[in-house]
């Protein structure tokens, strides 16, 4: 998370607003989402929308490079022209509708909403020397303080990974991991199941 999301994360903790804080998460995922979809967009899914337009420039190219009729090739400069900008806008158009679909961070309320009775959402954001877990029920959200912060929760991840990899049980940083990180939300938990 970049170093202004988690600013804007730590006031919307210091004034108790969790709905503001899930808003600062969701923009941030929404946005890494967006840039990973749109980034790996592929010209082929693009060209479907916009191959006339294509056809058409090509066309009008081609007619250009044959012709020496001074006339008739300011004709076809006049109308690639047109149909060049008419290529910028639906490229442009194309993508404002994808980020427009992606752009849109899930409010509180909304979050609430699709939850049943039994379940609950943590979301974690992870900081020094404390990371935070919100805990979102369908009644209630809060936000609560780690025991940990970032690096502390790195390294037993890190360890955690890394003895499973080793075909070793990996209880000993799971355990630490889960009294980190599930613990101190245990309350929440254990209220909605």
């Amino acid at each position: 998370m970049s170093q202004t999301y988690l600013e804007h994360f730590r006031l919307s903790r210091s004034t108790r607003n969790v709905a503001r804080a899930l808003h600062v998460l969701e923009r941030v995922r929404g946005q890494t989402v967006a840039s990973h979809l749109l980034g790996a967009s592929k010209p082929a899914s693009k060209s479907a929308e916009l191959a006339p337009l294509e056809a058409d420039i090509a066309a009008t190219q081609l007619a250009l490079l044959r012709t020496d009729d001074t006339k008739r090739r300011s004709e076809l400069l006049e109308r690639l022209l047109e149909h060049e900008r008419n290529l910028a806008f639906q490229t442009n158009e194309a993508g404002l509708r994808r980020r427009d679909l992606l752009a849109r961070p899930a409010s509180l309320t909304a979050v609430q909403d699709v939850l049943r009775e039994d379940e609950v959402l943590v979301e974690f954001v992870l900081d020094e020397p404390h990371a935070f877990c919100i805990a979102i029920t369908r009644e209630s959200a809060r936000i609560i303080t780690l025991p940990a912060g970032s690096k502390r929760i790195n390294i037993l991840t890190e360890s955690y990974l890394s003895d499973l990899k080793s075909m070793r049980s990996g209880e000993q940083p799971g355990a630490e991991l889960y009294t980190v990180l599930l613990g101190p939300s245990r309350r929440c938990l254990t209220k909605a199941a």
